[in-house]
């Protein structure tokens, strides 16, 4: 069974628009499931950055205190 002349041609161009139909979905899909997983790393990365951030910041607090009793203990040996 053979295809003549445009009628050839039309049925390569109903296959190439269909086949850009069904590549242009698989893209589609592509970018969704790539935004989700950007959006879920986004929220990873800041829960993470809570958490050290909080850490960091206990950290220097407690340094502080204890730099500031080992200031008053050395003061206080020094006024004795």
């Amino acid at each position: 069974m053979e295809i003549i002349g445009g009628q050839a041609d039309e049925a390569k161009h109903d296959l190439l628009k269909h086949e850009l139909e069904l590549m242009t979905y698989r893209v589609n899909l592509m970018r969704t499931w790539v935004m989700l997983k950007v959006k879920e790393f986004n929220q990873f990365w800041r829960q993470l950055y809570e958490v050290l951030d909080e850490a960091i910041i206990t950290a220097i607090r407690l340094e502080n205190e204890a730099t500031q009793s080992v200031v008053a203990g050395i003061k206080a040996h020094m006024q004795n």
